[in-house]
């Protein structure tokens, strides 16, 4: 099946894709994009984002400072714990406007964030997961990978709230997926100010999204390509290029890896 757009059977369907891998796979398989993960680990880690998120749209607009973590089950229990959080966070979103207001760590505080954010969670984990057991990238259209692509430029890299200012551009970029009809450009800078709640002066790296017609640098590929490089998932060299200014490419690089860990 083809995944082509953000929603609930997208959730549905790459979710139940790892519980799949999980059930037939060695679950002591290393993750070679996760660090020192296991797959059990990264199985693991979807079943707590996902019932995270259906305690956030449950209790909406409430925060999270009631939510209590779950106990991770014994090892043969991990993939049915995933399918069970996968149901409930579907029934969780079935039949709710993605415009009503629910708390999101994000500007957007919306329900809508909440899809978005867990279809992209399940795509790139299920990336992972195959790459884990040898298996091919998962069926997505391009539109899919290029929206996974401006999730993050936008909410994660130039989501500026309004107690921060941007300063200290420096070199500009456009992004562009060259099998979908998507193209960004940003200038690169920080985020600057002081964060109301902590009091904590922040100084961050940022993207600022500008109209400009010139850049220092065309980053281009294919939707899927660009949305692993973003994510620090490996890519053949030769699908992304660039034109320009060869540390621009570096530059991004740094920013996201900045902000994203």
């Amino acid at each position: 099946m083809c995944v082509d757009r953000v929603g609930l059977e997208a959730i549905d369907s790459l979710t139940s894709d790892i519980v799949d891998l999980a059930t037939r796979s060695d679950l002591a398989a290393s993750v070679p994009t996760c660090g020192d993960w296991t797959l059990a680990d990264l199985v693991w880690h979807m079943t707590e984002v996902q019932n995270f998120w259906v305690h956030a749209i449950a209790n909406r607009p409430q925060g999270p400072k009631t939510y209590q973590e779950p106990v991770r089950p014994a090892e043969g229990e991990l993939a049915a714990a995933l399918d069970l959080a996968r149901s409930r966070l579907l029934d969780a979103l079935d039949g709710v406007d993605p415009a009503e207001h629910a708390w999101s760590w994000a500007t957007s505080q919306t329900v809508g964030f909440t899809l978005r954010r867990q279809t992209h969670e399940a795509l790139i984990h299920l990336v992972d997961a195959r790459l884990a057991v040898g298996s091919s990238l998962p069926d997505a259209a391009p539109d899919l990978w290029a929206d996974g692509i401006d999730e993050v430029l936008v909410s994660f890299l130039s989501d500026l709230p309004d107690w921060a200012r941007f300063e200290r551009p420096s070199s500009s970029v456009v992004i562009r997926a060259t099998d979908a009809d998507w193209m960004w450009r940003f200038t690169l800078g920080r985020r600057v100010g002081v964060e109301p709640e902590s009091g904590q002066d922040v100084d961050l790296p940022c993207l600022l999204q500008t109209d400009a017609a010139d850049a220092d640098a065309t980053i281009s590929g294919d939707a899927a390509s660009l949305d692993l490089w973003i994510w620090g998932r490996p890519v053949e060299p030769s699908a992304i290029s660039l034109e320009g200014h060869a540390g621009a490419l570096s530059e991004l690089r740094t920013v996201i890896d900045q902000v994203m860990g």
